[in-house]
């Protein structure tokens, strides 16, 4: 209170006062005269205040009892409820409820509540008053004490303790200390530090069971290595204490660890968040992720891993499970990362995830370096044509003239598979070389040059590897890792121009072909066209299938306009 006026400038003024009373019953005086008593509430104001004993007897000054009071504006009883009434007034005196004493001055001062009181074997104890004596002890810094349930005494006292940051103190100090400024019977016969209490709340939950001792082993209860982890960040949040995982099974008791808690410094606030690192370096692991590693090379099993398998029956939309796996994915970088051993230790790579635009462009750039004058003819088989999509997109958009776009068995949006993407481009350069040398397409082999042109440029690791890093990639990435975990995002936007989309007739996958027609058809608009031809996923870029498919390129290449690049006029 002092230091609150030396502070402030004002007065500290104690009352007492409830609403029975109309309001206030004592206060400390602002005056010179009579001067303030800290922990007082002062003198009576405008009412008669005594302290009455367990009978109807006034008790004299430094006895302590329950606080009455009368007086003009004292309620004089509760509306339609005469059993209160009649609990509440003895001889005109109005029952406060509160327990205390007047000293030699007439100062009041407050000590508890009625209803408060711990009855140890006939003893009326007042919690306030062993509240004041173990706040006095130097390490204490919060006490509470409160009523245990005694099968001779009916009740004992109890206390519960929080220690002051950095403090430590045990239960037999904190008794001791009792001892000495208290008489026997109010001397708390069990002690408990709110840690204790706090942590059994967060073994329960983490355990999941509805009981947890003070001397219970976390790991005899069920605790794992994983429910230890969620410990040690719940004991982080909460007390702001590091415990360590070695530390846990050295101590894995409630009470091991309070006294933990108690003994080890809390982490500051601001050293509790974890700082952000550059994502384009190299993930240094941590201990745990280390000592799995190693395990994991001695003897080759799934560590800290729980497998499950689920059997789900009904229709499956492989669309929408791959797009969210894909939502998961970036959502979670743990799933992107890999791990990799280089120069004898192992670092973690982080496979970031970058739009198919940023990847297309790295093609739309080779094109244009090779060759800045159209018309264009592009064209992509698998995940390449989805590619082909996107840089058709991007060409059109600088006002380049695509004619036409071909999608050999082009994935649906956002179902983007994890094929080996060189295998694909190598299809597709078979499929331009052996154009050329079909009767049929003499044109082929101006397709086949400049497919083979830019697919030799793409193959080139250091031009991959400063492709990668153009789009501010991490390293350990090649381009090919990078589209394939781009193609699961990507989200195309409507195509304006002419699209021919050759489709399997036999259906390898049958899950993932049965709605491409119907994913793509709003895409491509009124002017594409789609062909079914014989064989399935593989096997239509077989030398034995291409002729078939230059019979339909040439007469769309027709169509669009482009016969100059045909030889042929028509085809038979």
């Amino acid at each position: 209170m002092a230091e609150l006026e030396e502070t402030f400038h004002v007065p500290v003024v104690e009352a007492y006062g409830m609403t029975e009373a109309s309001h206030q019953m004592t206060s400390n005086s602002v005056s010179h005269e009579r001067p303030r008593k800290p922990g007082s509430v002062g003198h009576p104001t405008g009412v008669s205040v005594a302290i009455m004993g367990d009978g109807s007897a006034l008790l004299p000054a430094g006895t302590e009892g329950e606080v009455v009071i009368r007086g003009a504006n004292v309620t004089g009883g509760y509306a339609n409820n005469p059993e209160a009434n009649q609990k509440s007034f003895t001889n005109g005196w109005f029952h406060t409820g509160d327990r205390g004493r007047f000293d030699q001055d007439g100062d009041l001062f407050l000590t508890g509540r009625i209803k408060e009181l711990i009855v140890r074997g006939g003893e009326k104890i007042a919690p306030r008053e062993i509240d004041e004596v173990l706040l006095s002890y130097p390490a204490v810094d919060q006490a509470m004490a409160f009523a245990i349930p005694h099968p001779l005494l009916g009740e004992t006292v109890g206390a519960a303790i929080v220690l002051k940051a950095g403090a430590c103190a045990t239960e037999l100090q904190i008794c001791e200390y009792a001892a000495r400024h208290l008489a026997d019977f109010k001397v708390p016969s069990q002690v408990v530090f709110i840690a204790e209490t706090q942590l059994a709340d967060i073994w329960r939950a983490i355990l999941k069971v509805e009981r947890a001792g003070i001397h219970d082993n976390f790991f005899e209860a069920g605790g794992d290595s994983i429910l230890a982890t969620q410990l040690i960040l719940r004991i982080l949040q909460i007390f702001g204490v590091e415990v360590s995982m070695p530390r846990l099974f050295h101590s894995p008791t409630i009470a091991q660890l309070a006294d933990l808690i108690k003994d080890q410094p809390a982490v500051p606030a601001a050293d509790q968040k974890l700082p952000s690192v550059s994502r384009s370096q190299d993930l240094l692991l941590t201990s745990a992720q280390r000592r799995m590693w190693f395990l994991s090379q001695v003897e080759p099993l799934p560590l800290y891993n729980r497998p499950s398998a689920y059997r789900l029956k009904g229709s499956l939309d492989v669309f929408r499970l791959q797009q969210s796996l894909g939502v998961l994915t970036q959502r979670h970088e743990i799933l992107r990362t890999n791990y990799l051993e280089r120069d004898g230790s192992v670092v973690g790579v982080l496979n970031e995830p970058r739009p198919v635009q940023d990847v297309a462009r790295l093609f739309v750039n080779i094109i244009l370096d090779r060759y800045p004058d159209g018309p264009y003819l592009l064209g992509g088989h698998c995940q390449f044509g989805v590619v082909a999509f996107e840089v058709a997109q991007q060409l059109r958009a600088l006002g380049c003239d695509v004619p036409l776009l071909v999608m050999l068995e082009a994935f649906s949006p956002n179902l983007a598979l994890v094929d080996t993407l060189s295998v694909e481009l190598a299809k597709g350069l078979m499929f331009f070389d052996t154009l050329a040398r079909s009767p049929l397409t003499e044109w082929g082999s101006r397709l086949s040059a400049r497919a083979r042109d830019i697919g030799n440029r793409y193959r080139d690791r250091e031009w991959q590897r400063a492709a990668v890093e153009s789009i501010g990639q991490s390293k350990g990435w090649d381009l090919e890792r990078l589209l394939r975990l781009a193609l699961r995002g990507y989200v195309p936007k409507p195509y304006p121009g002419r699209v021919a989309y050759f489709q399997a007739r036999d259906r390898k996958w049958r899950s993932l072909y049965c709605d491409r027609r119907v994913k793509w058809q709003p895409l491509v608009g009124t002017h594409s066209e789609f062909h079914q031809i014989p064989g399935d996923h593989d096997s239509i870029l077989a030398p034995e299938q291409l002729d078939l498919l230059a019979k339909h390129l040439q007469k769309i290449m027709l169509d669009v306009g482009m016969s100059s690049w045909v030889c042929q006029p028509t085809i038979a």
